[in-house]
């Protein structure tokens, strides 16, 4: 009776969210290290967001209602915060969003007691429950004690920055608290469930050494040992984006090199990303050749501070083929290959 009353309340909540020229760039812009939906109607968002201030990275929060692309592309790590929330991710055009923003390539984090049931039970949500929580369906409230697989314990996710306690408690006091989802094939089982050791717990996308998405099937407020909490998500965005952005591995407050990043996605269509770090001020260039060597862009040219940066090409009256962006700072210069699909 009580699932049913869920199912029904949880309806009515989905029910009443429910150019010219070559080729365009987006603006460039410096990015923010997370942003973090707070959908948790509780602690858990704010936790979050003190934990990984105090590991120095510069973070955002908004409420789904106020989700766009725009907003989603300004950062480099989106973390949907649910909590213990009856009733999460109500908003459609947020799920939407969401389920775009990670098959363009964003590093997304997903924590909540409550949205492994929501998206396995309510016909809506199927894309959600395979695109984002990267689930095949959901069995019930409480697991148990966390306990990491033995093919992860010695994983980066489990020893960098820190070193994970192999077993998490977490404090069950309601149905919202925890979930127990069987993950989808494409997955890693990083923390099983120590009831139900084939479930999670803790998911990977696509695989422990390059993870793209990162769910927590539990509120985060409720992890007993705050030491443990803290360890976890830090260690989650330090695999998914590495440091903090001005924080480079000697500790200076720039990159430790210049770089350009491959674009994602490659090949791509109609848009694709590209980032790419500045370790000095200088001049920079942007040049982008087809194959016969012609420049189809040639037009940046700025003088930019230190940082980490990224930006969108969108071809337009191209042709499908392989594209060359080289990137110029005061005569240092990275190219990467580019390939568009029409």
């Amino acid at each position: 009776m009580i699932k049913i009353l869920r199912l029904i309340f949880l309806c009515v909540i989905v029910y009443l969210s429910a150019g010219a020229g070559i080729q365009q760039f987006g603006n460039i812009a410096r990015l923010t290290d997370i942003l973090i939906i707070a959908n948790d109607n509780e602690t858990s968002s704010d936790r979050i967001k003190t934990d990984l201030q105090q590991s120095n990275y510069n973070i955002d929060i908004i409420s789904p209602d106020l989700v766009t692309p725009d907003i989603l592309n300004d950062h480099r790590l989106i973390i949907l915060s649910t909590g213990s929330n009856l009733f999460p991710c109500g908003n459609n055009y947020m799920r939407f969003i969401l389920q775009n923003y990670i098959k363009a390539g964003g590093k997304v984090v997903v924590e909540g007691g409550q949205t492994g049931y929501v998206a396995d039970i309510l016909p809506e949500y199927p894309s959600f429950k395979s695109k984002v929580l990267k689930i095949d369906s959901w069995h019930g409230d409480n697991g148990g004690e966390l306990r990491i697989t033995d093919d992860n314990v010695n994983s980066s996710l489990a020893l960098f920055p820190n070193i994970l306690n192999h077993n998490m408690e977490i404090d069950y006091s309601g149905p919202a608290d925890m979930d127990i989802c069987l993950k989808s094939e494409f997955a890693v089982l990083f923390y099983k469930f120590v009831l139900h050791p084939d479930k999670g717990g803790v998911i990977v996308f696509p695989n422990m050494e390059l993870p793209q998405v990162i769910n927590l099937f539990f509120s985060y407020s409720n992890i007993r040992n705050k030491s443990d909490a803290k360890n976890l998500i830090t260690n989650i965005v330090y695999n998914l984006i590495g440091l903090p952005v001005g924080i480079s591995q000697n500790g200076e407050e720039i990159p430790s090199e210049f770089r350009l990043r491959q674009n994602f996605p490659n090949p791509f269509n109609p848009s694709t990303e590209i980032n790419f770090d500045l370790r000095e001020r200088g001049d920079v260039s942007i040049i982008i050749r087809n194959v016969l060597g012609q420049n189809v862009y040639s037009e940046f040219h700025k003088d930019m501070d230190a940082g980490f940066y990224s930006f969108q090409w969108k071809p337009q009256d191209l042709s499908s083929g392989m594209y060359f962006l080289t990137l110029d700072q005061n005569g240092t210069a990275d190219v990467i290959r580019m390939h568009f699909v029409k």
